[in-house]
């Protein structure tokens, strides 16, 4: 949360990433700040650290049912 807006963010965080992996999630992160839908959480961050090879994505936290949760109250997809 940040203190001053009392905003509230989500992590995602990319453990043992590889260069190639860095450059992955760099273009989808650059693309997804791009997109403008309702249903897609746009990145606010991305933090990148050689030293231990990971990198975050900070993003809004939004309040959407699990995958999990859905297949619970509505069955499988077809």
């Amino acid at each position: 949360m940040e203190k001053s807006t009392k905003r509230v963010y989500a992590v995602k965080v990319f453990n043992k990433t590889d260069a190639e992996m860095i450059m992955r999630i760099k273009q989808v992160y650059l693309l997804l700040r791009k997109l403008n839908f309702p249903t897609i959480t746009k990145p606010s961050y991305l933090f990148i650290s050689n030293k231990t090879n990971t990198a975050r994505v900070i993003m809004d936290y939004i309040t959407y049912p699990t995958l999990e949760c859905l297949i619970k109250t509505h069955g499988h997809f077809d």
